[in-house]
C-alpha cells in the first residue's frame, strides 16, 4: 500500500466520520416534534428511541437516514480503495461517528443502523442473513435489543458462509462486538425483566431501554 493510498484512506474515513456523526434522530425529534429524545426512554438518538418518543413514522425516517450515512462512505470506500484492508479501516469511520458524533456533544446512538448501512454496500447478501436473524429475534422474544444482538451475533458467520476469510470478517468481529458494549443497560434490562418490549406499550410508565 503506498502513501497516497492510505492518504485517500484517511480523508475517506474522516469524511465518513463527519458524515456518520450528523445525529439525524437529534434533529429530526426536536427540529419536527420538540422532543429531544435524549430525555426521553433510553435517551438514546437512535430510531427505535426516536420511534417510542415521537412516532414510528419519524422513527423509520431516523432508521433510512442512520443506515445512509453508513452505506454511502461505505460505498465510496469500496469503490475508490482498491484494497478490502483500506475499505475496512474507512468503514469505522461512520460508524464512530455515529457513536460518538462530534456535532451533539458526542453523545450518539448505538450503531445498529449505521453499521446495517456499512454492510449493506460492502456486503449485502451477508446483511440479509443478519436482518433474517435480526427479525427472527424480535418475532421470538419481542425485544428489539435481542434482535440487534443475534444480528451482530450472526453477521461475521454470514460474511464467512458467503465470502470466506475476508477482511469484512474482522470489520464485522469489531463492529459486532462495539454494538454489544453500546447495549449493556439493555442486557441488564433485560436480565431483570424491565427491558422495553415491541409487543407491548404501556403508557403509564416511562420506557427505559
Amino acid at each position: 500500500m503506498t502513501s497516497s493510498e492510505w492518504m485517500e484512506c484517511l480523508l475517506l474515513t474522516l469524511g465518513g466520520y463527519l458524515l456518520g456523526a450528523i445525529p439525524f434522530g437529534l434533529w429530526i425529534s426536536v427540529g419536527l416534534r420538540g422532543v429531544d429524545p435524549r430525555g426521553a426512554g433510553s435517551g438514546n438518538i437512535g430510531a427505535t428511541n426516536v420511534y417510542r418518543s415521537v412516532g414510528p413514522l419519524l422513527g423509520l425516517l431516523t432508521l433510512i437516514l442512520d443506515m445512509g450515512k453508513g452505506w454511502l462512505p461505505a460505498l465510496v470506500a469500496h469503490r475508490v480503495l482498491d484494497n478490502p484492508w483500506l475499505t475496512t479501516i474507512a468503514a469505522l469511520g461512520p460508524f464512530f461517528g455515529h457513536l460518538f458524533p462530534v456535532f451533539s456533544r458526542f453523545r450518539g446512538g448505538k450503531g445498529v443502523a449505521t453499521g446495517a448501512g456499512i454492510f449493506l454496500a460492502l456486503a449485502p447478501e451477508s446483511l440479509l442473513g443478519a436482518v433474517g436473524t435480526f427479525l427472527l429475534g424480535i418475532i421470538c422474544t419481542g425485544y428489539v435489543s435481542v434482535g440487534s444482538l443475534l444480528a451482530a451475533l450472526s453477521l461475521p458467520f454470514w460474511i464467512g458462509l458467503m465470502m470466506g476469510l475476508h477482511p469484512f470478517v474482522l470489520l464485522s468481529f469489531v463492529l459486532g462486538g462495539t454494538v454489544f458494549m453500546t447495549h449493556r443497560e439493555n442486557l441488564r434490562r433485560l436480565r431483570a425483566g424491565t427491558e422495553w418490549k415491541w409487543r407491548r406499550r404501556n403508557p403509564g410508565r416511562r420506557d427505559q431501554s
